[in-house]
């Protein structure tokens, strides 16, 4: 059994990689390049709010559907990759490109909620395995940028779009041959999820990822960074990350608390306020090795969290997917206003105050509540049982 669990998760993990790695082959270059087409900074976050709201939009939707066989539609959700690449080699426009933003956001969250699925259903999804499907975008950002970075340099983005449909086939044959086929019915009902709180949470968590996923890359630029050294800053953050999270991704269900997590996030927060008041690269790399080995203990725990939330397996996957999906959408509209209104510090700045005071209503939840009703049971002479 444990064998199998394993074998079940890197096989999802594998997948994972090889769809982001054909993603990632132009996407990395994304905000650089509509910044260089003259869109404004509102702009950029308008485009990905396009992708990962449309993302989070679909997801819900998946809801309605009462029986799947998840291994197909991972299957589908890849296939629709490789429609989403070969479209953008005849993008002319960028109301076609929003278009397309919107129709990668309904292939995404297919394969998010229904690779979610396959976790809980044949998993104990732990935060630690839920450690490899977060560490597989890391091996991805190693390799893909680098290989996308020389196709789009010698032969432009016709190529990198090419070679992503090449890994997305990739993609399909493994999926058909490793993952083993089940199926899934729900009756009708409504969602039962009942720690609201937990879910607003985690939802301000990738509020700042948003931010910083859309706008990163445009604040390293702004500080005097190239296209080619923004590449190598990112790919030695990463390469220097991977060591301690396999070292580390077993201790994440030790840490699986609500104290361990609260202060993960405080620190998280912190860094993000600090890393846009420096102009020393150096100190910016150390900061970003940080930031981004809390957000895979975040996410992971994230999807840890919310699993031991509700017995619905196929639940639980879409509420993930919609988390992360609106959270980011969110986040980059907004600080995407508010960059173009002040300025990245202060946005990045308001983001980790905001996320602090998030995370401090989340750990003081329980003692409260517990205060609280103890409180009321006093005022009006009732005594627990």
């Amino acid at each position: 059994m444990i064998l199998r669990m394993r074998k079940v998760i890197i096989n999802v993990s594998i997948i994972y990689f090889l769809l982001l790695t054909g993603y990632k082959l132009f996407s990395l270059y994304y905000p650089l390049y509509l910044n260089l087409k003259g869109i404004s900074l509102l702009g950029v976050g308008i485009n990905y709010f396009f992708l990962y709201f449309s993302l989070g939009i679909f997801s819900l939707l998946f809801s309605f559907i009462r029986q799947v066989k998840p291994k197909r539609m991972i299957i589908v959700a890849i296939s629709g990759y490789a429609i989403y690449s070969l479209g953008m080699i005849f993008v002319s426009s960028m109301t076609q490109f929003l278009i397309f933003q919107v129709l990668l956001g309904f292939f995404a969250g297919m394969f998010y909620v229904f690779a979610r699925i396959t976790i809980l259903e044949e998993t104990k999804a732990r935060a630690s395995e839920y450690g490899y499907f977060y560490i597989a975008p890391i091996i991805s950002s190693l390799i893909a940028p680098i290989v996308g970075g020389i196709l789009i340099y010698f032969f432009g983005f016709f190529a990198a779009f090419v070679a992503s449909i090449v890994i997305y086939l990739t993609g399909i044959i493994f999926t058909t041959i490793n993952m083993n086929e089940f199926s899934i019915f729900e009756r009708k009902r409504r969602f039962e999820i009942k720690d609201w709180s937990s879910i607003l949470f985690f939802f301000s968590i990738l509020l700042v990822v948003g931010m910083y996923r859309a706008f990163f890359v445009l604040f390293l630029k702004g500080i005097g960074m190239n296209q080619d050294n923004i590449i190598l800053f990112i790919l030695i953050v990463n390469a220097i990350l991977f060591t301690p999270l396999i070292i580390s991704r077993k201790l994440f269900d030790k840490y699986s608390t609500r104290e361990y997590i609260s202060i993960a996030t405080i620190i998280y927060a912190f860094v993000t306020a600090v890393i846009t008041f420096s102009s020393n690269v150096i100190i910016i790399f150390f900061l970003s090795l940080i930031q981004s080995f809390l957000f895979i203990f975040l996410a992971s725990q994230k999807s840890g969290w919310l699993s031991r939330m509700s017995i619905y397996k196929k639940e639980i996957a879409i509420i993930d997917t919609c988390i992360e999906s609106f959270g980011v959408a969110v986040g980059a509209l907004i600080s995407g206003y508010l960059i173009s209104s002040i300025s990245f510090q202060y946005t990045f700045l308001i983001f980790s105050i905001f996320l602090i005071i998030s995370t401090l209503i989340f750990y003081s939840r329980s003692h409260f509540t517990t205060t609280l009703f103890a409180r009321l049971r006093g005022l009006s002479g009732l005594r627990p049982r």
